[in-house]
């Protein structure tokens, strides 16, 4: 319950990573964190309250600005992490 954010790259290329489960404490996922997992199928956020994705770190780090996006399909979150928005940073209001 002490991580607070998962970096930039963290699992990049972990072909054997299948499922993922992010703890509550976690506010910031950035660029590239599950780029290339092959394997992903799931990704399961314990607090689906209000993120936001943003290509901008200037804004993933004020948190400001960016696009409110539903977390809550474990399956839909692999397309938007290892796929759709790989490259972006993602940042959650407490």
């Amino acid at each position: 319950n002490t991580v607070t954010s998962i970096g930039m790259s963290a699992f990049n290329g972990c072909t054997s990573l299948k499922s993922v489960i992010i703890p509550s404490s976690v506010i910031f996922v950035t660029q590239g964190s599950f780029s290339d997992c092959s394997s992903l199928t799931s990704i399961t956020f314990e607090d689906t309250s209000t993120w936001y994705r943003t290509e901008s770190m200037y804004e993933m780090n004020n948190k400001t600005g960016g696009i409110e996006t539903d977390l809550s399909d474990p399956s839909l979150n692999v397309e938007y992490f290892r796929d759709s928005y790989t490259w972006n940073s993602w940042y959650k209001l407490d």
